[in-house]
């Protein structure tokens, strides 16, 4: 990569490998890097609006959606997602609870976003562009993975 990272996110779009934000143990960043395997390249595309460290990257709807995380001094609640055909980053809106060091998954069509500095679920809806709180699970998770099941039971 061109620049070192700690604490970034990672998501493949469309063959390509995607990694936004790090920290360096003191500052946070919004730069974004792309890999192109058919180039063996690694390249620069738009920073993201805000810098963030901790957080979530998923692909969703054919964007790549980067979910909260954290910067020097506080958790952000701010959600954006990168349109790799014009380059862009749009702002979308806040999730109900700040997070960090948690997971994201999409699941028939639906963007989850799973524990991290509280012990809940929330669930992003795209035709009314607003997260919603799902509930709450009974202990913490933090730094965790998430499996996924083709069963129709959580």
């Amino acid at each position: 990569m061109n620049s070192q990272r700690c604490n970034a996110s990672a998501a493949v779009l469309n063959d390509k490998i995607y990694i936004a934000g790090a920290s360096n143990g003191y500052d946070s960043f919004n730069s974004v890097e792309v890999y192109d395997p058919d180039t063996n390249r690694w390249t620069y595309v738009a920073p993201m609006h805000s810098e963030r460290a901790g957080h979530s990257c998923i692909v969703f709807r054919g964007s790549l959606y980067v979910l909260g995380g954290h910067n020097r001094t506080s958790c952000q609640l701010s959600t954006e997602k990168y349109d790799p055909a014009e380059d862009t980053w749009t702002e979308i809106r806040d999730m109900n609870v700040p997070g960090t060091n948690f997971n994201a998954e999409v699941i028939d069509d639906t963007l989850f976003f799973i524990g991290g500095c509280y012990d809940g679920v929330e669930i992003y809806n795209d035709e009314k562009k607003k997260w919603f709180v799902s509930w709450f699970v009974s202990s913490g998770l933090y730094n965790h993975k998430l499996l996924l099941s083709k069963s129709t039971r959580m």
